[in-house]
């Protein structure tokens, strides 16, 4: 018999819970006198056919075990394709005067946790400076090589040069970070390029986990293969070697400009046909005009509101609770740019609000990963509601409550900005925007309808039922709701055979498992009977 069932199965990871086998005789009692034969396992017959395999750690033992006191405990079982239904099938060696193959209860295969990179698709070759024709597509897989589809929004991959022959740049357009999110389990990056030519370039690709404040790096990683980066058409001129000057009166200068075309990442393009070049005189622009530039009373940056968004300023009365994530805009009379260092973010940058909790000294609100290191007048903040933290109307604590921790603000000079929010009594303040109140209480139901009219139904017709609640709820399993259904006769299931009409009959079941007839017109007491000898 099996003692314990095969389950708890991630794709590629042994059984959380491995099966153990074990002879009885027949009265179900372990014969620990049993210590020759073995126990081999395998997929069952009527599970989805794919392999069985054994962890490395247990490979030497395989699938066949010998049996030790009558029992046989298996270690490192796997499987690596996500599914349902899987079953086990263990035989034994030894002859029985009972069955000596026995099959384990149905069990799944779910997805496991990131385990590895797949490369779906990568650059095969480039041009200096521009875009990869083929850019790199990057899957999150588990251990089995199942796609990491759920919470997969939560993870990213960064992109950087493995082995770099010509000192070249990876960059991706405008951007700062050359990474991606993950979406579906793909991480598919866009305008990726290398500058410099040269031969077997290789890109890294590293798997990115979540943190408080960004995210941290992950020891799975995958290298693509290696291409090359070819010169690009001819895009533009450059200066090699500039004129270092010379004489008045039409004498040549003492160094004469070299002058070649490059293309996008400024590699020369040396098979550009022969084409003339001229060169010419700029006028100055001192020589022509006279312009002054002050901005030293340049006003440096301030904050002129701190607001919710719209959808909650229209739902002003609002109660949230745990589990909601409130977003809080911070708006700058001009650009600013939060500045974070990817490779060491630090304490990000919170605003302190006015909720009470029973175990912080403060709550607050931490800035948005989609508000660093990029030039905006409207800086977003979350505010994470977590159990114990209450508050009527809420807001920050005062015109200070802004920290800026580890962050830079700055404006477009560089300079450090004004962080002073606005006071609470003004126009501009987060009480005014609207008013929004954080509860622990559980919420409860409000209200509960139902969308069809008043009437009779009868078997076989569903009857919609909306329970709503004091605020939103995620729902978990299959909550029932009770009802009160006036009945004098309980049917379990029927079955109609023939027309209904003189002569037909219904044929009653109690659990697929016991039936009886009755005629089509009987009466109550009849409809009795036949239920009660079921």
């Amino acid at each position: 018999g099996i003692m314990t069932q095969p389950a708890l199965a991630y794709g590629g990871s042994p059984f959380l819970q491995q099966p153990v086998v074990a002879i009885k005789d027949r009265g179900n009692n372990i014969v620990s006198s049993i210590n020759e034969g073995t126990v081999i396992a395998a997929i069952g017959v009527s599970s989805l056919q794919v392999d069985l395999h054994v962890d490395d750690e247990f490979f030497q033992q395989g699938l066949t075990l010998p049996i030790k006191d009558g029992i046989v405990a298996f270690s490192g079982l796997l499987i690596d394709e996500v599914g349902y239904p899987y079953s086990l099938t263990f035989s034994l060696s030894n002859a029985l005067d009972g069955p000596t193959i026995i099959d384990s209860d149905d069990f799944s295969v779910h997805v496991g946790s990131p385990s590895k990179l797949v490369i779906l698709d990568e650059p095969l070759f480039a041009f200096g400076g521009e875009s990869f024709p083929r850019q790199p597509r990057i899957a999150v897989v588990d251990a089995g090589g199942n796609m990491i589809v759920e919470d997969s929004l939560a993870l990213a991959i960064e992109v950087n040069i493995r082995n770099n022959p010509s000192l070249g740049v990876l960059s991706r357009g405008d951007s700062y970070y050359l990474r991606r999110k993950v979406k579906n389990g793909v991480a598919q990056f866009n305008s990726l390029s290398i500058d410099k030519a040269g031969e077997r370039y290789q890109l890294q690709y590293t798997l990115l986990q979540p943190l408080s404040s960004g995210f941290e790096t992950s020891e799975i990683i995958i290298t693509g293969h290696p291409f090359t980066v070819k010169i690009g058409s001819a895009y533009s001129l450059k200066v090699i070697e500039d004129t270092n000057g010379g004489l008045a009166n039409n004498q040549q200068f003492f160094q004469q400009p070299i002058i070649a075309f490059v293309d996008r990442g400024m590699n020369i393009v040396t098979s550009y046909p022969a084409i003339a070049v001229r060169a010419f005189m700029v006028p100055s622009l001192s020589y022509n005009s006279k312009l002054m530039i002050d901005t030293s009373e340049d006003t440096i940056p301030s904050i002129v509101s701190v607001t919710f968004p719209q959808e909650l300023v229209d739902l002003s009365g609002y109660i949230a609770g745990p589990g909601d994530v409130i977003p809080i805009y911070v708006s700058f009379s001009d650009e600013v740019i939060a500045v974070v260092d990817p490779l060491s973010p630090g304490m990000m940058m919170t605003l302190t609000l006015n909720v009470l909790s029973g175990s912080q000294t403060s709550v607050e609100a931490t800035i948005s990963s989609i508000s660093v290191n990029v030039r905006l007048k409207k800086l977003l903040f979350e505010y994470r509601i977590e159990e114990g933290h209450s508050v009527n109307s809420l807001d920050y604590i005062s015109v200070e409550s802004l920290r800026p921790n580890d962050v830079q603000v700055l404006d477009a000079w560089g300079r450090p900005t004004n962080l002073e929010l606005p006071d609470q009594t003004s126009l501009n303040s987060l009480i005014v925007s609207s008013n929004i109140s954080v509860s622990d209480t559980q919420p409860a139901v409000s209200f509960v309808s139902s969308s069809i009219i008043s009437g009779e139904y009868g078997a076989g017709q569903y009857i919609d039922i909306m329970v709503e609640f004091s605020r939103k709820v995620i729902v978990g399993g299959t909550p029932e709701v009770p009802v009160t259904v006036d009945s004098s006769i309980f049917i379990i299931d029927t079955e109609s055979i023939g027309m209904i009409g003189d002569g037909s009959q219904f044929v009653l079941k109690y659990n697929e498992i016991r039936s009886g007839s009755i005629v089509w017109n009987a009466t109550v007491a009849e409809v009795q009977n036949a239920i009660s000898s079921l």
